[in-house]
């Protein structure tokens, strides 16, 4: 058993130093049947110890947890859930760590953090749900699947709406996180089309940034990444 767990908490008597403190007979049964003979006449020391605990936080999510609290919620079907979990890790959410642990990723929490900024039931599973069991309904013909879909529209217009106005709160977020392109690459070769050097983003991915344009250019992954002859960007 949990024996920590089934610890009794009691407010402690006062003690002296040096203090003499008798056993009775009562605690010597106990303590017997603990496999500990003390004399119920004898007298010892009591001995006090300070216990230090910590607090832990929950280990992070297993696939089956996941896929069970998925579950729990009415998210998905047995098709498309493995289809979302897939999606999350590909898009740098998540990470797969030993276990089978998904372990959030700086970019994932970034986003979580700031879409509860704004309006958090983008991320609970309330209105994904909501949705999964009006189409449900549909499927069975207890709903009409132009009233639902006109008021899903509605709902996700409304969200669309307070997130561009409030939008501003994630890029606070993203610029205390992340830094900006233009602060990490180093000139590298200069751009066929607008002259500008181009920034040398070793990533990972690799990727060259025009901070002019805006525009990122995926580089192949591994190897030497070098400059063509003149200086001038390959691509263009």
């Amino acid at each position: 058993g949990n024996d920590l767990e089934d610890e009794e908490e009691k407010a402690l008597p006062k003690f002296n130093v040096g203090e003499l403190i008798p056993f009775s007979a009562a605690s010597a049964s106990s303590s017997a049947a603990n496999g500990v003979s003390i004399a119920p006449s004898a007298a010892t020391y009591a001995s006090l110890d300070v216990k230090e605990k910590m607090t832990t936080p929950p280990s992070y999510l297993t696939e089956s947890e996941l896929i069970g609290k998925m579950e729990a919620y009415g998210i998905g079907t047995d098709a498309s859930i493995a289809t979302h979990i897939e999606n999350i890790q590909k898009r740098n959410y998540v990470e797969l760590a030993s276990g089978r642990k998904l372990v959030p990723s700086k970019l994932g929490l970034v986003l979580a953090n700031g879409y509860h900024l704004i309006d958090s039931s983008l991320v609970l599973p309330q209105v994904r749900a909501d949705i999964e069991d009006q189409c449900n309904k549909i499927a069975k013909g207890l709903a009409d699947k132009d009233a639902v879909l006109k008021k899903a529209i509605g709902i996700f217009a409304d969200k669309f709406a307070n997130f561009v106005a409030n939008v501003s709160k994630m890029d606070v977020l993203f610029g205390c996180s992340f830094a900006r392109l233009q602060d990490v690459g180093l000139p590298f070769t200069r751009c066929g089309k607008t002259r500008r050097y181009l920034s040398y983003i070793v990533g990972p991915p690799p990727r060259l940034y025009n901070k002019w344009t805006e525009e990122v250019f995926p580089l192949p992954a591994g190897g030497i990444i070098k400059q063509a002859t003149g200086q001038k960007c390959p691509l263009c």
